[in-house]
């Protein structure tokens, strides 16, 4: 997915073109100018809407979409979250229209496959987008295997739309501190959860995620086979072609708190810093440029509230969704969001 770069030097905005997400697209028979379609709110469904335009101006899950990727399906259309987005796609990309979209059979197919969303109350937007990852995953593995496909089940080696687009892989180290002996584990994973209390931007949110950190407790090294002191570390093995993020803004012990602080972050990034692989000698990876393309908010309080999300359209062009109410915003307009989900795609360039 990834193509080669020129950039020799750290990313900024003023060295890169900011329309490169409309580059993704291919000549596909949709028109380029649509997809600026609202949801109507069916009932506390804001959290569906606004998760549901993180996938609709995803450039590589609406390619797959709009070049018939999910042309046959197995599955009784009726309980085919697959099938329901399908068509959201095609009436977002092929229409005119321009009112607000009531997404009934795909809240009808989610209501089947989790009961705990049937009913009108609100949910969590990042549960949200899990559920809909991994209900797409099933429907779209259950596609292949019918196909005749040698299809991976397992979300380590799945080569669906949703793990080609979203699977990266944490490496996690922990090395001795009397031997240095180093044991490594690698947990695949589809988006990554920041801590947000002692940081003010998302680039020092990830430092704080892969910093080395002191073992609490006693480690059992293998080498030297003594319990001692031990240093872990997070750091990234393989980059997604889409980053997914969420902020963990709501915290649950003996009492529930959403956490409104601001963090910045950037229109554009690189993340070499964090990859496994980095090292001084080679500080920066062109490759690992990433491209903020939406946004998801949450307003209100803990208990209760509302989402709304922001995209960047096929023209580069920045739009606020709140449910079947689109509006055009600047990019400082964007900046100053207090962000709970954030998604960036790999940078191409031609």
């Amino acid at each position: 997915m990834r193509l080669k770069m020129s950039l020799k030097s750290p990313v900024s905005e003023e060295t890169i073109d900011s329309n490169l997400v409309a580059k993704y697209s291919r000549s596909v028979n949709y028109k380029s100018t649509t997809g600026l379609r609202g949801f109507v709110n069916m009932g506390s469904t804001c959290f569906m809407s606004s998760v549901l335009q993180t996938f609709i101006h995803n450039p590589i899950i609406r390619d797959y979409f709009m070049t018939d990727g999910h042309l046959e399906c197995p599955k009784n259309k009726d309980e085919c979250i697959t099938c329901a987005l399908d068509e959201i796609f095609t009436e977002f990309y092929t229409s005119n229209k321009t009112c607000g979209f009531g997404p009934v059979s795909l809240l009808n197919a989610a209501w089947r496959a989790n009961k705990s969303l049937a009913g009108y109350s609100e949910q969590d937007a990042h549960e949200f987008w899990q559920f809909m990852v991994e209900q797409l995953h099933q429907a779209l593995s259950i596609q292949d295997t019918s196909n005749g496909k040698n299809h991976h089940y397992h979300h380590s080696n799945c080569s669906c739309i949703l793990h080609k687009t979203f699977s990266s892989d944490l490496l996690s180290t922990i090395t001795c501190d009397d031997c240095g002996n180093v044991t490594s584990t690698v947990d695949p994973c589809i988006d990554i959860s920041l801590g947000i209390t002692n940081s003010d931007d998302l680039m020092t949110c990830f430092r704080n995620f892969t910093k080395k950190e002191k073992l609490d407790i006693k480690y059992s090294c293998a080498k030297c086979h003594t319990r001692t002191n031990a240093t872990k570390r997070l750091s990234i093995l393989k980059f997604p072609n889409t980053l997914a993020i969420q902020l963990k803004r709501f915290e649950h012990n003996a009492q529930s708190v959403k956490l409104e602080k601001f963090i910045s972050f950037p229109m554009f990034m690189n993340m070499s810093e964090f990859s496994s692989s980095y090292s001084t000698t080679n500080r920066f990876d062109p490759e690992l440029t990433y491209e903020l393309f939406a946004v998801v908010c949450h307003i209100g309080s803990v208990n209760t509230g509302h989402y709304i999300v922001v995209v960047k359209n096929n023209q580069g062009q920045w739009f606020r969704f709140d449910d079947s109410v689109v509006t055009l915003l600047t990019v400082d307009q964007v900046s100053q969001l207090k962000a709970y989900l954030l998604f960036y795609i790999v940078h191409k360039m031609d």
